[in-house]
């Protein structure tokens, strides 16, 4: 398959017929490099390279541990990685699994184990044919602290002098990573969060893309066919998609959704300002049955969820652990899914499963 992948030749197809010229993956002649950017085959080889190096990096670096409240069992995660954008994980926890219980576990030497995991990864993305593009790369060092008085969660900045240091594979020449604040919102995995949970750069730049897509719809000459099928298959998902692993109740989102529900009337020829409750109502009460994006939202979030806590994967157990931390954190002998978010959601720091439970409880769905 990787053989058939390398070779398939590609033609551009125009209006003026298709071109003579042709070219193919390995026209470079080096194995592993030369995938035509934006092909079919692209993201399959791009996969199986991908595949070699995550399961190496897993089995010779130290990750995150993550301990169960209450049967101590412990998991660990080492990294996850959507497309090219790649996440590496390491705690105290972690490292103290492999560390000597006679060595005292300090920052600088966390530091250090996270210098030779970052080594390690670009030395592997060489070997396989790539290059880390090391003025993008950066990494947080945190603390992470309770704050009992407002009952949230604080990260602090773990001060250091040494930083990480990567030596390019490619060029020999160190490059010293960006060093940012707990609260820094970078694009990553394809959200812009920070470590805090921080996602009000995302919404920002989310609303700003929907007032894009508004202005450009309203000024199309295309059909109301093809408006639909633009705003229902490609704009509204490229919209809402990232703001599923994000922490944004529906006032957040409400902006938003008020843009793409002006965007969903004009593509069936209505009124921009046709009320909204005869849009998405129930069929059966005389509305016209079409999902609001906040309620796409909170179902994809939904599903989401659900999807991962069935499949035995580290997120479910992730998950597990969070469920559990908040069961303990209500005090009660029951499932905190089962109880009211308006009674029990002061007692509970914020996290994903807490905010499913507080967008499900007015749809009185229980899980």
């Amino acid at each position: 398959m990787y053989l058939l992948l390398r070779h398939i030749k590609f033609h551009l197809i125009m209006v003026f017929g298709k071109s003579s010229s042709r070219c193919k993956n390995n026209d470079n002649n080096i194995v592993g490099q030369g995938v035509l950017q934006g092909s079919s085959s692209d993201a399959p080889i791009f996969s199986l390279n991908s595949e070699i190096s995550l399961c190496a990096y897993n089995k010779s670096v130290i990750g995150a541990s993550f301990c169960h409240p209450v049967n101590g069992s412990i998991i660990t995660d080492h990294s996850i990685q959507y497309v090219d954008d790649t996440s590496q994980f390491l705690n105290n926890l972690g490292a103290m699994n492999h560390i000597p219980p006679e060595q005292e576990l300090n920052h600088p030497s966390l530091l250090q184990l996270a210098t030779k995991n970052s080594q390690k990864w670009a030395d592997l993305m060489w070997m396989s044919g790539g290059n880390l593009n090391l003025g993008k790369c950066f990494f947080y060092a945190f603390q992470p602290s309770i704050n009992y008085k407002s009952n949230t969660i604080c990260y602090y900045k773990i001060p250091s002098d040494s930083g990480i240091s990567i030596t390019n594979p490619a060029t020999g020449a160190d490059v010293v990573l960006q060093s940012l604040n707990p609260d820094d919102s970078c694009h990553t995995l394809g959200v812009i969060l920070s470590p805090d949970g921080q996602g009000k750069t995302h919404l920002k730049i989310t609303l700003n893309k929907a007032k894009e897509f508004y202005g450009k719809f309203m000024n199309s000459s295309v059909s109301q066919k093809a408006k639909w099928a633009a705003i229902s298959t490609v704009l509204e998902p490229a919209i809402i998609y990232p703001l599923v692993n994000s922490y944004f109740s529906m006032e957040n989102i409400k902006p938003i959704d008020s843009i793409l529900s002006q965007m969903k009337c004009v593509a069936l020829g209505l009124n921009r300002h046709f009320p909204r409750v005869i849009l998405h109502g129930p069929l059966l009460l005389g509305g016209l049955g079409i999902p609001s994006s906040l309620e796409k939202n909170a179902k994809d979030r939904l599903n989401y969820f659900l999807f991962n806590t069935r499949c035995p994967s580290t997120i479910s157990l992730k998950f597990d652990i969070s469920i559990v931390y908040t069961q303990i954190e209500i005090g009660t002998f029951e499932q905190f899914f089962s109880t009211s978010y308006h009674e029990y959601g002061h007692l509970v720091f914020l996290s994903y499963c807490v905010q499913i439970r507080q967008e499900m409880e007015p749809q009185g769905i229980i899980v």
